[in-house]
């Protein structure tokens, strides 16, 4: 009985057992691997920025982050709003965080643009200036699946720039960028002076900053100088020697060693001597020359460095004739165009540009003759005559008709037509010039029956006495809207541009910051793109035709 007990019991454990091990059992999400981070920014020597990491907590390798629940507040969303981008600020040199730098994050909007709002935080979203914390960290909570960008400007501490161009990151995510700022002298930059025509070296020619000011060093017997430069603003250097034009030019890395100098090949000064007489041949005294030229012109060696000489302002020559009408205007630059005429006692411009060759001194007699007699007749798209109306004469900047504006600070002769519609420009000198009817003051009301002020060309030959001229313009055209903003509701304020492709002409206006109503004219008549702009930080609008 006892065994038989002892049996069951056996049986009873060993079924007891098998149970057990077929058990359901609880299940388990499998491991994960890491996602590789993208290698956005710079490469970082992760022992080179213990110092500045040592400052805060670890942070996350640049992986979607578990989104606890529930979501801890950033801001007024949850970090499932969103992805995070942290930013770190370097001294580039020193290796120490940067803080009160500006910081800001953006996106890729396509084809539209967005204002980037000034404040006050560490802590923000894009198109935001942010400002670096006292470790030099922002936070910037980007928009999930947009490519994104993030820049740092170091204007407040005299320091460059540095960006990290940012794939699309997952809803959730943190991504960390570190991003380094360059500061001081961190470019040698050797110049070698020879001249232009023997290749000689050239001794004690002076360099300075800027298109002018003191100089700061000279070349030595050999022709050699060192410039202290600055790769994130390497600026303009302007350089002078005795008996050779001026010149600029920009300095580039790349010429850290002596050996591998910047050569600088100066030409020569030429200058020109000039005789003024009136139509008899009699000798003008007193006479006011002027000679300019654009300033990317006198960039050395062209290429880059010229380029870099785009907005400089353009360099001018002056002379005044003596008691014999002579006058003498030295060291040009030779190889380039040159713009000669007067200024006095009358405006004359000389027919051809001049283009000197290096020591070469010209000599040159301008004959101040009765200028040219520029007269027509204004007639509108009826052929009625337009009387009693400011006609305006400019010197042309281009070969082509174009919409005159009242803020030009260019010199403006005026007429006004009779009740023919007939007017005339006495004494006009040579050139290219443009006529029409004047453009209205900003702001000013314009009548509805009002003509377009489109400036027609006009070329006046050497030696030419007339110029008999038909204007045609149209009449009371004009477009009239309003501007709306990205909700739909009246813009305050902002500007509208007009463009008609085909006659190459363009024409803009501006509203207050209390009117979203715009009226653009009056207009020649053509086909025209408009395209407005807000003054909210809206983007631009797409083009109407």
């Amino acid at each position: 009985m006892k065994l038989r007990t002892l049996g069951i019991v056996t049986l009873i454990l060993l079924v007891a057992g098998l149970l057990w091990t077929l058990r359901p059992r609880e299940s388990q999400p499998a491991p994960v691997a890491p996602t590789p981070t993208p290698n956005v920014g710079m490469q970082v020597d992760a022992a080179a920025l213990e110092p500045a990491m040592a400052a805060s907590p670890v942070r996350e390798s640049a992986q979607p982050a578990p989104v606890p629940d529930p979501a801890p507040v950033i801001g007024a969303h949850t970090t499932a709003d969103f992805a995070l981008i942290k930013v770190l600020v370097l001294n580039k040199t020193t290796r120490a965080p940067m803080p009160d730098i500006d910081v800001h994050g953006t996106y890729d909007m396509g084809e539209r643009s967005h204002r980037i709002e000034p404040t006050t935080r560490s802590h923000g979203k894009p198109f935001e200036t942010l400002h670096t914390d006292a470790e030099g960290r922002v936070e910037i909570e980007m928009p999930p699946n947009v490519i994104s960008q993030v820049n740092a400007y170091g204007r407040k501490q005299d320091a460059g720039t540095d960006h990290a161009d940012i794939t699309a990151l997952q809803r959730g995510a943190v991504h960390e960028v570190v991003l380094e700022l360059p500061t001081g002298d961190d470019m040698p930059y050797w110049m070698k002076f020879v001249d232009e025509t023997s290749r000689a070296p050239l001794a004690g020619v002076h360099v300075g900053p800027g298109a002018g000011g003191e100089s700061k060093l000279t070349s030595d017997e050999q022709g050699l100088a060192l410039w202290q430069g600055r790769t994130w603003s390497p600026g303009i250097l302007h350089v002078d020697a005795d008996g050779y034009a001026r010149a600029y030019f920009k300095p580039e890395p790349g010429h850290a060693e002596s050996s591998a100098a910047f050569v600088v090949a100066l030409p020569k000064c030429a200058s020109v001597s000039v005789h003024v007489v009136d139509g008899s041949g009699h000798a003008i005294a007193g006479a006011k020359l002027e000679l300019e030229t654009e300033g990317y012109n006198l960039g050395v060696n062209g290429g880059a460095s010229s380029m870099a000489l785009i907005d400089m302002e353009d360099p001018h020559w002056r002379g005044v004739t003596d008691g014999s009408g002579h006058a003498t205007i030295a060291c040009l630059p030779p190889h380039i165009a040159i713009r000669a005429g007067v200024t006095s006692p009358k405006n004359w411009n000389a027919p051809d540009k001049l283009v000197l060759e290096p020591g070469e001194t010209r000599r040159l007699e301008w004959t101040l003759t009765k200028g040219c007699g520029v007269h027509g007749i204004v007639l509108d798209q009826s052929n009625a005559p337009v009387t009693q109306r400011e006609m305006w004469m400019r010197k042309a900047e281009r070969k082509f008709a174009a919409y005159f504006n009242s803020y030009s600070g260019d010199e403006t002769r005026s007429t006004k037509t009779d009740e023919q519609g007939r007017f005339r420009f006495e004494d006009v000198g040579t050139g290219t010039w443009w006529v029409g009817p004047s453009a209205p003051g900003y702001a000013a009301k314009v009548a509805v029956e009002d003509v377009a002020a489109v400036a027609q060309v006009v070329e006046v030959a050497n030696g030419q006495s007339d110029i008999d001229l038909t204007l045609r313009v149209d009449r009371g055209l004009f477009i009239r809207g309003e501007l709306l903003n990205a909700k739909g509701e009246p813009a305050k304020g902002g500007s509208v541009t007009a463009y008609d492709q085909v006659q190459n002409l363009y024409t803009s206006t501006n509203m207050p910051a209390r009117d979203n109503s715009f009226v653009i004219g009056p207009l020649v008549a053509g086909h025209y793109v408009l395209t407005a702009r807000g003054f909210e930080g809206d983007a631009n609008s797409d083009p109407v035709e």
